[in-house]
């Protein structure tokens, strides 16, 4: 982050309470007073990403010519207390990562009649499955520090309460485009707040990094583990442990498909250490109270001998 992120009058996120009536008679999602972003940065038409609530573009601060990004919510999206509840709970989450180096940086926030406008930093190397798909399975060198910073990230998430829920490579940005490894996680549209020991029942996240006990409706931390997981398994072998022609499909081979007998088929998974492949079952473990968990993970003999 820059000293020119510092000086953002917009930067004070926290939203208030409760959606409220704004300036202008509308719903007032972050709890103070409407500002137009455009007093302080410049918006860009073309869209360079997109989430579950709104799209970002590319920002220009007036002032410092920094590039940023920005992603915009329509207001007429949110349709209720519940919508302009998750809008806060993203901008809470967000603060809460406020510094860490491997969760992209809230910079700003801005609430108009219209839009909630969320400045963030920018990240210019694409995203992990981009990076998967143009230049193939990584090395294990590599993947260890991918998984390592994610699997970090995770661990610092769930101390203090926050559940991801929408782990996926697409999700996992590149800082800069000669690096493979240096990330950002981004998208805590559907993250949660948690209690030690509860559970979840709504089904959310991407069909292909989906866990068992999301898809039994009854499931906690651990499945971010398990989405982590499922993105080792494409970083070591450029391809999905599950897939099928539907998302039943998909489902259905999250539930029956044995990765064992995936990790152990002839091509690229030969060329794969044992303790690379360790990592991926303890992952990918059906059970989630059998699963590893993210201090285990770090500790574990591969990433031990891949620091």
């Amino acid at each position: 982050m820059t000293q020119a992120h510092q000086g953002y009058s917009g930067s004070s996120a926290a939203a208030g309470g409760g959606a409220a009536a704004g300036a202008g008679g509308g719903l007032n999602v972050l709890g103070r007073p409407f500002q137009h972003i455009s007093e302080q940065f410049i918006l860009s038409t073309e869209e360079i990403g997109r989430g579950r609530s709104g799209s970002v573009t590319m920002c220009v601060h007036r002032t410092s010519n920094e590039r940023l990004a920005c992603k915009t919510i329509p207001k007429g999206s949110l349709q209720s207390e519940e919508g302009a509840g998750d809008v806060r709970r993203e901008v809470e989450i967000l603060e809460s990562m406020r510094g860490h180096p491997c969760s992209v940086q809230l910079l700003a926030a801005f609430e108009d009649e219209e839009f909630v406008h969320l400045v963030m930093d920018l990240c210019q190397g694409g995203d992990l499955w981009q990076r998967v798909q143009q230049g193939g399975a990584y090395g294990e060198g590599e993947a260890a520090a991918v998984v390592r910073r994610l699997v970090g990230l995770l661990r610092d998430l769930h101390a203090q309460g926050i559940m991801h829920r929408d782990v996926k490579p697409e999700n996992v940005l590149l800082r800069r485009e000669d690096d493979d490894a240096d990330i950002a996680i981004i998208d805590y549209g559907v993250s949660v707040f948690f209690n030690p020991g509860e559970t979840f029942s709504e089904i959310v996240g991407s069909p292909f990094y989906i866990s068992p006990e999301v898809l039994h409706e009854s499931y906690g931390p651990e499945s971010d583990i398990w989405a982590a997981g499922v993105i080792l398994f494409v970083l070591l072998s450029g391809a999905l442990p599950f897939w099928g022609d539907s998302d039943e499909g998909v489902f259905r081979a999250i539930l029956e498909r044995s990765v064992e007998e995936e990790v152990e088929r002839e091509g690229v998974w030969e060329s794969v250490s044992e303790e690379a492949k360790d990592l991926v079952l303890r992952m990918l473990t059906r059970d989630a109270a059998l699963r590893i968990s993210a201090d285990e993970i770090l500790e574990h003999p591969w990433l031990q001998d891949n620091n």
